[in-house]
């Protein structure tokens, strides 16, 4: 086999020939690769080299820190490359390999994606970063790169030795291959063999790995490489980042010796690791397992924590422990007004303007809680062709302004039945916060009063819509141009002016849109199923319920969406509703949703590799009809939140390739 050379255009005569001698000297201390591209020549060797591990757009904890001691059973290896002059380098180095530091740090090395390596002299991001695949590919020492290298014509030499007429080739026949090695100290020198005999500790931590075979052939640098000062590798692994946790409870109150299963929610229901440590602040009062069951030691309260080893999010119960007949610890009886003993339940009211029925157990713990219920001075504002009647309220639970029941209580509201207009029907709502609208839960109505039941606390109001009003004639709706100042000039300024036209979503009570707002898979879902049903392409019917979007201001929706096949859950009692959603979702439920054609196209983003199969059919399709687009980086970021906007534009486009 003889591969070709790289030949060098150079002048005849003894000028040229100066001009490369001095040339060689003069740059030695400019192109030595074991600068590593530095910016400045007083940073210093790194104390310590720290591995941190998580998932792309994710977080990334540390999970090991080496120093100097940990690499008391470095190995010797010796790596050649050609630097910029070009000219051939060696390096004798003292280090581990990379696989074994991951090893021990606990990584799998089969779902490494990427490194990310940090360096002293550059700040603020990484000097390298190399993708897995790149960096193990099949790499050599080629220990005669020095003896066959021409000086003269910086080339490898050709002479004819045993019949073989191309050093180079003599070069590729005896490499060696070897592994990257973050090293403690090496010895790099220009024209000489390794010499293992001086060693450089001023460089550490340093990477080294070695040349793919076409890249001595074709003489490309590949020193710059081999950087130092390394101080912190950020390992990314293939799959979901976590990007919160929640605990089934946020109190609890149990006996001495009693026990309390808590139960942790890691959202996303698709991240790869849902992995949580559990840890309690005073074990003397209250222990807690692996799996999150708390035991009651001694009386007194205890903060129990769930911490996701992804990311290290965050969520606390506070438990109570009692005496062991069940009783509380002393002093945490209330004695206040409206308070209810959750074992035997209890009705507070607020004059006789509505009043909450509260069954025993639907409180949660063992200890009297205080219900309180006031008026809100300024309600959100009605809901469209909806009137107030009477006042808006707000109740809680020690506080707390979302409590929710472990069981249903029942509200019971009053209103002036005469003000009601002929045909007008009262029904109570509650206010989704993080919506921004009300959600109708109908209601029993007996007279001037009307009955719900609810399963959490919020803001309540009784609302009549009159079903008989004749229409008034001309626009009823403002021109959302006009009505929402922040899309004035934004780039989906005309899209979402025919969206909120249309009906399929609104801006908030603010008088905003906001729209480079993110979108949550309930909002999408929304707009999806509404921008369907105005346009008549499918009507909302009923369909099965998952667990988590009971209750919610989104279920009909969902459930609607969930009935056609558009969505689906996490799992099968798991949709998050206020998760996020991402680019790739979103292009899975549009082309489900206006039944677009699949079609192949070639997608050539930097980050393609990341578009998760379940997705890659649709993103194809999205791409292919120009539906979705990437970014001016040449990035599809799959994983990306989609905003307002985004979903509004590519629902648009969408919607207009179906009805043509």
């Amino acid at each position: 086999m003889y591969l070709h050379r790289l030949k060098f255009k150079i002048e005849a005569g003894k000028i040229a020939a100066c001009l490369v001698i001095f040339m060689l000297f003069s740059l030695v201390w400019v192109a030595q690769p074991d600068t590593a591209g530095a910016k400045t020549l007083s940073s210093d060797a790194a104390e310590s080299l720290t591995i941190r591990v998580g998932y792309a757009k994710g977080t990334f904890a540390p999970v090991k820190e080496f120093t100097d001691s940990d690499f008391a059973g470095a190995q010797q290896q010796a790596y050649s490359f050609i630097d910029r002059l070009p000219a051939p380098c060696t390096t004798a180095a003292t280090g581990i390999p990379l696989t074994k530091l991951l090893s021990e740090a606990g990584i799998d090395f089969n779902k490494v994606k990427s490194f990310a390596f940090w360096a002293t002299d550059i700040p603020g991001a990484p000097y390298k970063t190399f993708t897995k695949d790149y960096l193990y590919e099949d790499r050599y020492y080629y220990p005669n790169i020095v003896e066959y290298w021409n000086a003269e014509t910086q080339d490898f030499k050709a002479v004819d030795e045993d019949s073989v007429t191309d050093m180079t080739y003599r070069v590729l026949e005896d490499r060696v291959r070897v592994d990257p090695m973050m090293c403690v100290s090496d010895n790099w020198q220009r024209f000489q063999p390794p010499n293992f005999g001086v060693q450089d500790t001023s460089v550490k931590y340093r990477l080294l790995f070695g040349q793919r075979e076409h890249d001595i052939t074709g003489v490309i640098p590949t020193a710059d490489n081999s950087a130092k000062w390394i101080y912190q590798i950020d390992v990314t692994l293939d799959g979901t980042p976590v990007t919160g946790v929640s605990l089934d409870k946020s109190s609890a109150a149990i006996g001495v010796g009693a026990t309390e299963q808590l139960t942790a929610t890691v959202t996303p229901g698709s991240a790869t690791d849902k992995s949580v440590t559990w840890s309690s602040s005073d074990t003397a009062v209250a222990t807690v397992s692996s799996t999150g069951l708390v035991k009651g030691v001694a009386t007194g309260s205890a903060t129990i924590t769930a911490t996701t080893v992804d990311g290290g999010f965050t969520a606390a119960c506070d438990v109570v422990v009692g005496s062991s007949t069940g009783e509380p610890s002393r002093g945490t009886k209330k004695t206040e007004e409206n308070v209810v003993d959750p074992v035997a339940g209890g009705t507070v009211s607020l004059g006789s303007d509505v009043s909450v029925n509260i069954p025993a157990g639907a409180l949660k713990g063992i200890i009297d809680l205080k219900v309180d219920i006031q008026k809100i001075a300024s309600p959100p504002k009605a809901p469209s062709g909806f009137t107030m009647l009477g006042s808006s309220f707000e109740f809680t639970v020690d506080g707390s302004k979302s409590y929710s029941f472990a069981k249903p209580v029942t509200l019971t509201f009053t209103f002036d039945a005469a003000s009601l207009s002929s045909g007008a029907t009262p029904s109570v709502h509650y206010y989704d916060e993080v919506s921004g609208q009300w959600v109708n839960l109908g209601g029993s109505v007996s007279g001037g009063a009307i009955t719900v039941t609810a399963e959490h606390f919020a803001k309540y109001a009784v609302f009549a819509k009159d079903e008989e009003k004749a229409v008034v004639p001309g626009p009823v709706v403002p021109n959302p141009l006009e009505a929402f100042s922040d899309i004035k000039g934004h780039w989906a300024e005309k899209t979402i002016g025919e969206m909120v036209s249309l009906g399929a979503i609104n801006g908030y009570d603010d008088g905003f849109f906001k729209p480079d707002n993110n979108i949550t898979r309930a909002e999408f879902t929304t707009l999806l199923m509404k921008a369907l049903i105005k346009t008549g392409l499918m009507p909302l019917q009923g369909g099965r319920v998952i667990a988590d979007t009971k209750g919610h201001w989104a279920q009909e929706y969902i459930a609607s969406a969930a009935s056609y096949g558009i969505v689906s859950g996490y799992d099968d009692n798991t949709f998050g509703p206020d998760d996020l959603v991402t680019r790739e979702q979103m292009a899975v439920m549009v082309v489900k949703a206006c039944d677009l054609a699949p079609g192949a196209a070639e997608i050539q983003f930097t980050d393609s590799d990341a578009i998760s199969g379940w997705a890659r059919d649709a993103v194809e399709t999205m791409v292919k009809d120009s539906v979705m687009a990437g970014y001016p980086d040449n990035t599809f970021q799959p994983q990306g939140k989609a905003t307002r906007a985004e979903a509004i534009t590519t629902l648009s486009k969408a919607l207009s390739m179906n009805s043509n």
